[in-house]
């Protein structure tokens, strides 16, 4: 909402992880075909955050500086005192319950600026009232420990290290505890190694991911989250919660197959075309269309799909999801 050709994605949260807690965040600023990413697991450090709730009384605001080495992004949001967010579902205990408070519309304006960190140059400066805001939770907890962390980069990684090691006190597996080092060096290296500034990065990344086959063999089919009834997922077959939240969230949207009408799926950002293949055999449907921007991925849920026989009802295509290549109407479901 920014210009024409230019879009921000952040999130910053205490992520849950073995009985503890780390502060992550990811962020992405997208201007003139180039794609700026900043993110826990690429070494890139919070600079400044402030954050302040919303009321009836005052406004609300986030302001945050992010550096990934390169660039220094800058983002001020706020929220007109007295806006009246839209209430989302989101998982709680184990259900799907109404309780996301999301600011959208007239009442948030955004001010983003991005600068050279080795020059110092203005590289874009930009206002936009076309964004959305989430502030959920313990917030100023949320600002100390995320400042804490990134101010010292190693103090970070010795976090990380430490929860790892937690773990292997844990009733978890050694084995587990390996794997998930290596993956933690496999995300660290990347950022290192890899550069994101063209617009084909995220396809890029997952047909690496795909090629290497760390998603397949640690997610399964479903590269997406699970649904945990209970609650607690530490002794979950984490798999098997993958196809549960398929089935949650098609029990939660009432859509009834194709004796409610739904013969043609879309299924948006497919992967390796796990959930497509779950919704040709659980809604019965003719055709599930699916799409990614990765060529590897969709190379891959073609040969699982064919050796599951599914090839007459499930088609993967690449394509983005931004310009979808089909008429409008060409659907009675889209799953993303």
């Amino acid at each position: 909402g920014l210009l024409d050709g230019t879009s921000l994605f952040a999130s910053l949260a205490l992520v849950p992880w073995s009985g503890r807690h780390f502060p992550g965040f990811m962020a992405g600023f997208l201007n003139n075909g180039t794609l700026h990413r900043f993110a826990t697991y690429t070494l890139s450090e919070m600079r400044e955050l402030s954050i302040t709730a919303p009321t009836q009384e005052q406004a609300g605001t986030v302001h945050l500086a992010v550096s990934n080495g390169e660039v220094l992004l800058v983002v001020d949001a706020t929220v007109s005192k007295g806006t009246e967010p839209t209430l989302l579902y989101g998982p709680r205990d184990g259900h799907m319950e109404l309780f996301v408070r999301e600011f959208l519309g007239a009442g948030v304006e955004l001010f983003v600026q991005l600068r050279d960190e080795h020059t110092g140059e203005s590289l874009f400066q930009g206002r936009a009232k076309v964004a959305g805001l989430e502030i959920m939770g313990d917030v100023a907890r949320l600002q100390h420990e995320a400042l804490a962390t990134h101010h010292d980069i190693q103090s970070h990684l010795a976090s990380i290290a430490s929860l790892l090691l937690s773990a292997l006190k844990t009733n978890w597996h050694a084995a587990a505890c390996v794997v998930a080092l290596w993956v933690a060096w496999k995300m660290l290296k990347r950022g290192w190694d890899r550069s994101y500034r063209n617009p084909h990065s995220v396809g890029d990344e997952y047909d690496q991911w795909t090629a290497e086959g760390v998603l397949e063999l640690q997610w399964g089919e479903h590269i997406h989250h699970g649904f945990y009834p209970s609650g607690f997922y530490m002794d979950a077959d984490f798999k098997a919660a993958k196809v549960r939240l398929i089935e949650e969230m098609v029990r939660w949207s009432g859509v009834r197959g194709i004796d409610g009408g739904v013969r043609r799926v879309l299924d948006v950002g497919c992967g390796i075309g796990g959930s497509s293949r779950h919704l040709a055999l659980s809604l019965g449907a003719q055709q599930v269309v699916g799409v990614t921007l990765s060529q590897a991925q969709a190379a891959r849920a073609r040969e699982l799909t064919r050796a599951a026989g599914l090839e007459d009802r499930v088609e993967t295509r690449v394509a983005d999801a931004l310009a979808l290549p089909f008429e409008d109407g060409s659907f009675d479901l889209v799953w993303a």
